[in-house]
C-alpha cells in the first residue's frame, strides 16, 4: 500500500542524494558547489523552466558575493550545463540613469547528473589561477611576496 507522502519521501530523498553528489564533487569549484545547492535549495523549478533568479540574494544565502554568483552562472552556461540569460535595462528615475537587471537560469539535460559536472577548468578561471601564481612569486628569484609588494627572500620591490 503506497501512502500519500511516500512520493514527498521519495523526492526529498531523490534531493539529499542529490545535494551530497554535488558536495562531493572535486570538479567543482568549492565555491560553485555551495551555490548550485543553494540554487536548487531556492529555485526548484529551475529543472524544468526557464526561471528568474535574483543574483543577490542567491550570494547571501550561499555565503558569496554577486560577482562570484555572476561566474558562477557564466561558467556552468560556458560548459553547457545551464541555460542563462542576463537582461540588462535603465530608466531614468529622479534624473539619475537607473539599471536593472534580470537573470533568467535553467538546468540543462547535462546538468542532470551531477558527479559529471566540471568547472575548474573554464577557459576564464584557468587563466586567473595562472595570474594569482605570478603575482604570489618574485619575479627575479621566484621567492614569495610579502603583501606582493616586496619579496621576502631577496627583497626586490616588485
Amino acid at each position: 500500500m503506497d501512502l500519500p507522502y511516500s512520493d514527498l519521501y521519495r523526492q526529498l530523498l531523490f534531493r539529499q542524494q542529490r545535494e551530497q553528489t554535488i558536495l562531493s564533487n572535486k570538479n567543482l569549484e568549492p565555491s560553485d558547489r555551495i551555490l548550485l545547492v543553494e540554487l536548487e535549495r531556492m529555485y526548484p523549478k529551475i529543472s524544468t523552466q526557464l526561471t528568474p533568479v535574483q543574483v543577490w540574494k542567491l550570494a547571501v544565502y550561499a555565503g558569496t558575493r554577486p560577482e562570484t554568483v555572476s561566474r558562477f552562472l557564466t561558467a556552468m552556461y560556458e560548459q553547457g550545463y545551464i541555460e542563462y540569460r542576463r537582461d540588462t535595462q535603465s530608466a531614468i528615475v529622479d534624473g539619475k540613469v537607473a539599471y536593472q537587471s534580470s537573470v533568467l537560469v535553467k538546468e540543462l539535460s547535462a546538468c542532470k547528473e551531477p558527479g559529471t559536472l566540471t568547472t575548474k577548468n573554464t577557459p576564464r578561471r584557468a587563466k586567473k589561477r595562472e595570474q594569482d601564481k605570478l603575482r604570489k612569486q618574485c619575479t627575479s628569484c621566484g621567492g614569495k611576496l610579502v603583501k606582493q609588494v616586496i619579496c621576502v627572500t631577496c627583497g626586490e620591490v616588485q
